[in-house]
């Protein structure tokens, strides 16, 4: 995608990846429409750099939709989304209670699915439109303590792919950023804080640097950092160790 001139809609706007991205994509020419739970946060953002603010809250149900309509019709088009909005949650599975899950479901892989359904007779008539999902390593292989997240953000990897390779003939663009634990508010917001000595917790801006890449590239599908890429396979060729040091790591 050719991003001058280009109208994004961006969730999760208003912190972490999403408003490291907002001077980022401006600063190529993007007019940005910045999408955040928290309406005063958002706005205030969006005044400060120049674009449109909606707020919106992608847990309750019909939010996606909503968005996608007042997105739609602040220039009568939509010519991308990224899919920054996330939250997180560690804890026993057995601990996990129902709106727990229902959020994290919700947010994580309802809301980006329901959403990019609701953009693509947008889409479809763009040339080159884009879209782009933000997962996580947690995606790609089990977890402890965070089925439900992994669960969620697997989801997504899945349907990013396969969205890929069935509007490949008409048009859309699509790619996918797994980044590995990265520096924002996320660990407070899930109630548990990062535990691991390695790897160690990215800055936002390497993750949105590769968002970008990822759009002007046309696609495609990014691990942050690249060597991050190697878990999937050690898994495979080695399950045993793998998981013994999984375990070990946890």
């Amino acid at each position: 995608m050719h991003l001058d001139g280009a109208v994004l809609l961006v969730t999760g706007a208003s912190g972490g990846i999403g408003k490291v991205l907002v001077p980022m994509l401006r600063a190529r020419g993007a007019q940005l429409l910045l999408s955040a739970r928290h309406a005063e946060v958002v706005t205030r953002q969006a005044d400060d750099a120049g674009c449109i603010a909606i707020p919106a809250d992608l847990a309750q149900p019909g939010g996606a939709a909503k968005l996608a309509a007042e997105a739609r019709s602040v220039h009568g088009r939509v010519d991308g989304v990224i899919h920054a909005a996330g939250v997180g949650w560690r804890g026993p599975a057995q601990d996990t209670e129902p709106d727990v899950v229902d959020t994290v479901l919700a947010v994580d892989l309802a809301a980006p699915i329901a959403l990019t359904n609701a953009l693509l007779p947008d889409l479809v008539t763009v040339p080159h439109s884009h879209v782009c999902f933000v997962s996580s390593i947690a995606g790609m292989v089990g977890v402890a303590q965070e089925s439900l997240y992994a669960a969620a953000k697997a989801g997504v990897l899945r349907y990013a792919e396969s969205l890929r390779l069935e509007l490949a003939d008409r048009g859309v663009e699509v790619s996918a950023v797994s980044p590995a634990a990265v520096q924002t508010t996320f660990f407070a917001h899930r109630g548990a804080p990062y535990h691991r000595r390695h790897p160690r917790p990215l800055q936002p801006v390497r993750v949105a640097t590769a968002i970008v890449a990822g759009i002007e590239a046309g696609g495609g599908y990014r691990v942050v950092p690249r060597w991050m890429g190697v878990v999937p396979r050690l898994r495979a060729l080695v399950p045993g160790p793998y998981e013994w040091l999984a375990r070990r790591m946890d």
